[in-house]
């Protein structure tokens, strides 16, 4: 008698079937961790400057995602590199910000060209950060951050509304009372007057000098001739900031000057920087630094130009 083997069945490949299977042997998806928080477009016509933030919430993601995070920041910046499209925009630079409530600091990557690979810059630094991090027993992917990256379309990049400031020193109207004795004023006739500032507040605050010291510093009298230039130049290159520009903008280039600081100085000082302008506000106008902070670093802006400030007290004709 001859065998017949029993007729196989064919076995049902629903798409159900199908999902529980990629689940079960395949990685997750970067997508089940990331939430869109925010997608906002600004356009100042003034000045035609069109920037497009897109706000990211990174969360539950497991232990140890190396291999994930590069997935994640890539999809980040892909849906944002969209979302500008979207909104009618050409992406030429892109930069992003990263925060937590375990980071003292913000994880900050300029702007540059999109052709550039941010994501791997920002994994890098994160990386960095979490090593660090981990030593001191501290998990930066136990709680959920936000990744906020920002795409500029160069076509009309002009002036920053408000603190974009380079030229030289000029009397300008000025709609409250300022003590004039409590600024450093800068009289430069380059557009480097924001990293002016900065620098001769931080020495004002840290360098223990004397007041004649001081002043001969700013104004390079004495031994001191050439030294607040050059050293002015040392940070500008430091930061990856470009030469010769008529203007910089103190959203830009102050989150990079005050990370290298606090790195600098940990365990000493801990900076965060605060931008008062003309407009009768007696709030800055933008201000950049960890919460922890024990050093504040106040600049003035009369609508082109930045002044650094003595003191934390009195710039203003009443408490601010």
């Amino acid at each position: 008698m001859d065998y017949c083997p029993p007729t196989k069945r064919a076995r049902a490949f629903f798409i159900d079937n199908l999902l529980s299977i990629n689940q079960s042997g395949g990685e997750a998806a970067p997508q089940q961790y990331i939430e869109q928080l925010e997608n906002t477009t600004k356009f100042i016509n003034k000045f035609k400057i069109t920037k497009n933030y897109t706000k990211f919430l990174i969360s539950n993601i497991p232990a140890d995602p190396e291999a994930l995070l590069s997935g994640i920041f890539q999809h980040c910046f892909n849906e944002a590199v969209n979302n500008t499209k979207d909104n009618g925009l050409e992406p030429e630079e892109l930069g992003c910000t990263l925060s937590s409530e375990l980071l003292d600091s913000d994880i900050w990557i300029p702007l540059r060209p999109t052709s550039q690979n941010t994501f791997n810059t920002l994994l890098n630094q994160f990386n960095k950060v979490s090593q660090s991090k981990k030593q001191a027993g501290v998990t930066l992917w136990g709680k959920p951050f936000t990744v906020n990256v920002m795409v500029v379309d160069k076509k009309n990049l002009g002036k920053e509304n408000n603190i974009i400031g380079g030229a030289p020193r000029r009397i300008a109207p000025v709609h409250h009372q300022i003590k004039q004795q409590n600024l450093i004023k800068i009289n430069n006739n380059d557009g480097y007057c924001l990293f002016y500032s900065l620098l001769a507040t931080l020495v004002r605050l840290i360098g223990n000098m004397s007041r004649s010291q001081f002043y001969e510093y700013i104004h390079g009298r004495y031994g001191q001739r050439g030294k607040f230039q050059q050293e002015t130049l040392e940070l500008i290159d430091q930061v990856g900031a470009p030469l010769g520009r008529e203007e910089y903008n103190a959203e830009e280039w102050v989150p990079p000057v005050v990370d290298m600081w606090n790195e600098k100085f940990s365990g000493r000082f801990c900076f965060k920087v605060f931008i008062f302008d003309c407009l009768g506000h007696y709030k800055p106008c933008f201000k950049y630094g960890p919460e922890s902070y024990n050093s504040p670093l106040l600049l003035y802006f009369d609508g082109s130009h930045f002044n650094g400030v003595t003191s934390t007290g009195g710039l203003f004709g009443q408490p601010y």
